[in-house]
């Protein structure tokens, strides 16, 4: 078995039918396609453009808190102290505004924590830049099973404003 992979290639299939398989594709440790890192920074910057205006919606939200809870993952298992503190901040910026939405107001962030939130995107952009797309698919599944598990920041608000 090949160390750097999680599972065995199948004999006798040939390797370009391999290297199209949508699993394959998602746990290679390979970089992450330029245009999938785009698409992913992208997102997060409109989402973050559209709540600090105060037309954010469910979904922006939710992407700046898969953000918040990635870079999480990702700086746990591969970055350096200041980065586990710069993705604990946006998670934090993410609490407050949970906060202000309890209170009736509109979901969004404080200075401190459009501060942290744009800490914590440029850091995502570094990271799905250059750690492998392998490493990104890997933190996104732990997120996804944290949250299975309450153990992520998830926006579940009932009755307060967008």
């Amino acid at each position: 078995m090949n160390p750097g992979f999680a599972f065995k290639i199948a004999k006798g299939k040939p390797l370009h039918l391999i290297a199209r398989n949508p699993v394959y594709q998602a746990f290679a440790r390979k970089p992450m396609p330029v245009s999938l890192q785009s698409t992913q920074c992208i997102d997060a910057s409109q989402a973050f453009l559209a709540i600090t205006q105060g037309t954010g919606t469910r979904d922006d939200r939710e992407t700046m808190a898969g953000v918040a809870n990635c870079v999480m993952v990702l700086a746990e298992k591969h970055c350096e102290a200041v980065d586990l503190e710069a993705a604990q901040a946006a998670q934090m910026a993410c609490l407050r505004a949970d906060a202000r939405a309890m209170q009736g107001k509109a979901w969004n962030f404080d200075g401190e924590g459009r501060t942290a939130m744009l800490a914590a995107m440029e850091l995502f952009e570094d990271m799905v830049k250059q750690i492998g797309q392998g490493a990104v698919t890997e933190a996104l599944l732990t997120v996804l099973e944290r949250s299975a598990k309450g153990q992520v920041h998830r926006i579940e608000l009932k009755g307060a404003k967008t």
